[in-house]
């Protein structure tokens, strides 16, 4: 095995938790929500709540093992760990393969929701990249830089989205979750389904977990926390569109009840939160995904360049 690099652990337990939920709040809320109220209408809590409490006991699997593992790698230390290498190394290489074509697609919505936010139609792919090339700036400068930055962005975007919440709570009538199932129990299920990828990001938490102050402590209170906090965004949405009472449903209507909710300068911010969202989302993907090559390089599993920290 090669000597590991020295690694700072300059990450509190604020940064964590902002990479965590920076990952989970994209599209699970900005065009899913719409289609699952589609699908199983006022039921939709429902989903989000099922959906919340099973990744729950995945996240206390992850936090039990975090306290255990405090270095980072996530699933791949963990499978190498308990599994043996080859277990690891597959799990590796799934889990890279899973955040990059992850981070495509987040980058791909960067240039739609720019594209709409300042009113252009710019190639969305050339936008993508420009965006890429922005994470990779931002990463190369180091852990700390990225964390700051990560942490402004998901302040802002959560911000946004409680703003958007709270309007909903204020304008929701009995009558907008009446009936609460309208499609029937399978309907719930099959919502519970579709929203459980939102949930899944907080595995970042414990890929960077090396860098972490205390991190056998502190990075399973930051994935425990990352899940309620967005579970309650997520339920919080959901409760503004359909206190928005659109016509239907679909992957836009977030942007729909915004301006109902708000006028037209609400379709702004939340084209605007959309937009930072997939920056912020993509630069924890990129943060967890140079984690797990680190990991692998150290064990030899992949080229030894790969285990070099240029910045922290």
């Amino acid at each position: 095995m090669l000597k590991r690099t020295k690694r700072a652990q300059g990450l509190g337990i604020p940064a964590t938790i902002a990479f965590a939920v920076g990952t989970m709040i994209g599209a699970g809320v900005f065009t899913l929500s719409g289609l699952v109220i589609d699908k199983t209408g006022p039921a939709a809590i429902m989903s989000y709540l099922i959906g919340g409490l099973i990744i729950c006991f995945s996240g206390l699997s992850y936090a039990s093992l975090a306290s255990i593992f405090p270095e980072d790698g996530g699933g791949y230390l963990y499978a190498r760990e308990m599994l043996g290498k080859y277990p690891g190394f597959l799990t590796g290489w799934g889990m890279y393969v899973f955040s990059t074509i992850a981070t495509a697609f987040v980058l791909l919505g960067f240039g739609i929701y720019l594209n709409l936010l300042l009113s252009i139609s710019i190639d969305i792919r050339i936008l993508a990249l420009l965006a890429l090339l922005l994470v990779a700036a931002l990463n190369f400068r180091g852990l700390s830089d990225a964390g700051m930055v990560e942490f402004g962005l998901v302040i802002t975007k959560v911000a946004i989205l409680i703003l958007l919440v709270i309007l909903g709570l204020f304008t929701i009538e009995p009558l907008d979750l009446s009936p609460i199932d309208p499609y029937g129990t399978e309907s719930i299920i099959y919502g519970a389904t579709m929203v459980f990828f939102a949930y899944t990001g907080f595995q970042v938490a414990a890929m960077m977990a090396g860098e972490v102050k205390e991190s056998s402590k502190k990075v399973p209170l930051a994935i425990m926390a990352s899940i309620a906090i967005v579970t309650t965004i997520y339920v919080g949405v959901i409760i503004a569109l359909l206190a928005a009472r659109l016509p239907q449903y679909g992957s836009q209507s977030v942007f729909d009840a915004a301006i109902v909710l708000l006028g037209t300068s609400g379709g702004i911010l939340i084209a605007f939160a959309a937009t930072i969202s997939t920056i912020s989302s993509a630069n924890a993907n990129v943060v967890g995904m140079s984690r797990i090559t680190m990991e692998m390089a150290s064990e030899k599993q992949l080229p030894g360049r790969y285990a070099k920290l240029r910045n922290g």
